[in-house]
């Protein structure tokens, strides 16, 4: 016999062999998939059989599972740059759009319902009825509402910063009449924050998202974002009230970027500062 038909023949006999294995334990368990070998067992090499029926079956975790998650605990056209406090009455939320968008809640997580805007009447020197980035705030039992609105002198979208009080959130806010913070440029009354020592090479544009921070002490102050390229986050100390009233002061620039900086906030940690942007 030639070494090629013994090798074939062992061959043949080798396969035999394996089959008659695999018929073996199809025949002992029903399924070759249903058993495995399993470490650590008295008889070393035992094979056990029906453990993977006994496993739960393994659940398909998708994209959307991972990622989006949950629906929306809130939606008006978007609901953009919210702002969300906390009152008497449970939570109360407002977001970029006409007349600014309003909605209630007796829990953060919702059911979530829409009131009527808080922002109605808007200032002379505003453009139009819209506003963007609020942010609500209490400040010695008054509400305030910081604002940002378009208004004319300083190019196309560029915007002032102006506060509106209420006594009750989910009231009617009244608009301060004198802006709060508004380049020189623009077609507005006299700001309290004139941005009159910005650098030369920031575009004479205008300022938007407004966010307060009260810090240890209660002196409150504002920081706002320089619309352009480079952006800038700016920051300016307020009265005790939290309004312009009859004052000026001059903002800082806290932080330059080449490309749009934007949504400042500002936190406190022992001795130091923290700004998210």
């Amino acid at each position: 016999m030639s070494l090629v038909r013994r090798t074939s023949v062992a061959a043949v006999a080798a396969t035999a062999l394996v089959l008659t294995v695999v018929l073996t334990l199809v025949t002992s368990t029903g399924s070759v998939a249903s058993t495995r070998w399993v470490p650590g067992n008295a008889q070393a090499g035992q094979v056990k059989a029906g453990l993977a029926k006994q496993r739960p079956p393994a659940k398909l975790i998708t994209f959307r599972d991972r990622v989006v998650g949950g629906l929306p605990v809130l939606s008006y056209r978007g609901a953009a740059d919210p702002t969300v406090a906390r009152y008497a009455g449970g939570w109360v939320a407002i977001s970029t759009g006409p007349g600014a968008p309003r909605a209630i809640a007796t829990q953060p997580g919702g059911p979530w319902q829409n009131i009527p805007s808080a922002l109605t009447t808007q200032p002379s020197w505003a453009l139009s009825g819209r506003y963007w980035a609020s942010d609500l705030v209490e400040v010695n039992g008054l509400w305030l509402l910081y604002f940002s609105a378009e208004v004319s002198g300083i190019g196309v979208d560029g915007r002032c910063i102006g506060v509106a009080t209420a006594t009750d959130p989910t009231g009617a806010f009244v608009p301060d009449e004198r802006p709060l913070v508004c380049p020189r440029e623009a077609v507005a009354p006299r700001a309290y924050d004139r941005m009159k020592r910005r650098d030369r090479g920031m575009p004479r544009q205008g300022v938007i998202d407004p966010e307060y921070f009260r810090d240890r002490g209660g002196q409150g102050y504002l920081l706002y974002r320089t619309q352009g390229r480079p952006s800038s986050i700016r920051i300016v100390a307020l009265p005790a009230d939290g309004r312009p009233g009859g004052g000026k002061a001059q903002s800082t620039e806290l932080v330059r970027r080449g490309g749009v900086i934007e949504n400042p906030t500002m936190a406190r940690r022992g001795k130091q500062y923290v700004l998210l942007t």
